[in-house]
């Protein structure tokens, strides 16, 4: 289901309150770039007409400063914006990975290939939103100085300037809202091939047992046209954007230069203006670079509703108390659990097991016996009735108290071998 603005915009607001040094070094640094881009053109100005006056070479010695400052500048946010991204992503992996592990195995929620898709993709696209909302900014403030400078240099070449301008930003504003849209649908996609393919993965063997291969890859491929419509719904929408623009920022050049050419023969602008309007120009058209970082922010964004709705979710309140020492019984009343739309693997089990003894659990169907064993050994939770003590014990007092050996190796750390303990 696609997502409200607001749960949308709240949702990258918590990507954007983790690692906010690396946030405000990069937002510094930018500043820092936008303001001496800005000086660019006055200074240019300057010196062109003190060269052309006969000042000599010294006359370029503020123009050599405020081009190492930018460097500088433009080498700090290069090395803070990637460095941002990767420590946001390492926190959203780590938040996810905890909230994950607070409700422990067999709790209700999103399927083990639903969570690796969030994990490896959804979290690093969500951590792009930083760097895009600090580029976005300062792309936007760029563009807004540098027709205020074109206005106090001439305000014909600005008039010129703001006659294509308009049509570019309601270009990028259309195709950002496209691209809002197929970026979620494409990240919901992906998780639902990724859940199927675990599936699969997980049933290997009854898979190639039934020679069921070719029926069980349709299964898992059938999500791939819609991933394939959207990723190319993605490309397409950032494709159209480039070459518009591309045609567009031309002819806004063109149109400056001509009017400032008309203001330089009217001796209005001297030699120095007319370098300084080409500079305004070729910075204010840098504005419409912000259509990329807009896509790059509307995909973080639908990343960061992915990533959120996991941490976001209230987790499952397990028993507190701890087993007694000594022997204890097991017992199961009336438990129901699932089988995945093949009909139930357990239906109101009721089981008891006397203190200190041992129980093997056989039976024609392998999945229902492997679940009987997790079910004891907290591994799995009934969707009705209930497992073990009257009492509710945590998890770990639970896993750590009841042997349970299994034919296949399980990705679960748990003991080999023991009598219940369960009360």
């Amino acid at each position: 289901m696609p997502s409200t603005p607001p749960a949308r915009a709240s949702a990258l607001r918590t990507v954007l309150a983790l690692k906010r040094p690396w946030t405000f070094t990069l937002a510094l640094s930018v500043a820092a770039g936008t303001a001496c881009t800005l000086l660019l053109p006055t200074t240019l100005a300057r010196a062109v007409d003190r060269t052309l006056a006969g000042a000599g070479p010294a006359a370029g010695v503020p123009l050599l400063v405020l081009v190492a400052v930018t460097a500088a500048a433009q080498a700090t946010a290069q090395y803070a914006s990637p460095g941002g991204a990767a420590a946001v992503g390492a926190a959203l992996r780590a938040a996810m990975i905890r909230r994950i592990g607070a409700d422990g195995p067999g709790a209700a929620g999103p399927t083990a290939g639903d969570l690796a898709a969030r994990l490896t993709g959804s979290a690093p696209q969500a951590a792009l939103a930083g760097p895009a909302v600090v580029h976005t900014v300062a792309q936007l403030l760029t563009a807004a100085g540098a027709v205020a400078g074109l206005f106090l240099l001439s305000p014909r070449p600005a008039l010129a300037f703001l006659v294509a301008a308009p049509a570019g930003w309601l270009l990028i504003r259309r195709q950002v809202g496209r691209t809002a849209g197929h970026g979620e649908a494409y990240l919901t996609a992906q998780s639902e091939i990724a859940s199927r393919l675990v599936e699969a993965l997980h049933g290997s063997a009854s898979i190639a047992a039934a020679g069921a291969r070719s029926a069980e890859l349709a299964r898992v491929l059938r999500p791939l046209p819609g991933l394939s419509r959207h990723g190319h719904a993605l490309w397409r929408s950032q494709r159209e954007t480039a070459w518009k623009v591309g045609l567009l920022a031309p002819a806004t050049q063109v149109a400056v230069l001509v009017a400032a050419g008309a203001e330089l023969a009217a001796g209005r602008l001297s030699p120095g203006g007319l370098a300084a309007a080409l500079a305004y120009s070729t910075v204010g058209l840098g504005g419409f670079g912000a259509a990329q970082s807009l896509l790059d922010l509307a995909r973080a964004r639908a990343a960061a509703v992915r990533v959120t709705e996991l941490l976001t979710t209230p987790s499952a309140v397990p028993g507190s108390s701890e087993l007694p020492a000594g022997k204890g019984a097991l017992e199961f009343r009336g438990v129901v659990l699932g089988g995945g739309g093949t009909g139930p693997l357990l239906d109101r089990l009721d089981l008891a097991v006397p203190a200190g003894c041992w129980v093997a659990v056989v039976g024609a169907d392998d999945a229902a016996a492997s679940a009987v064993t997790a079910l004891a050994a907290g591994l799995l939770r009934p969707e009705r009735a209930r497992c073990g003590s009257t009492a509710p014990s945590s998890p770990r007092s639970a896993r750590s108290s009841c042997g349970r050996p299994s034919r296949w190796p399980s990705p679960i750390p748990c003991c080999t071998a023991g009598r219940s303990r369960r009360r």
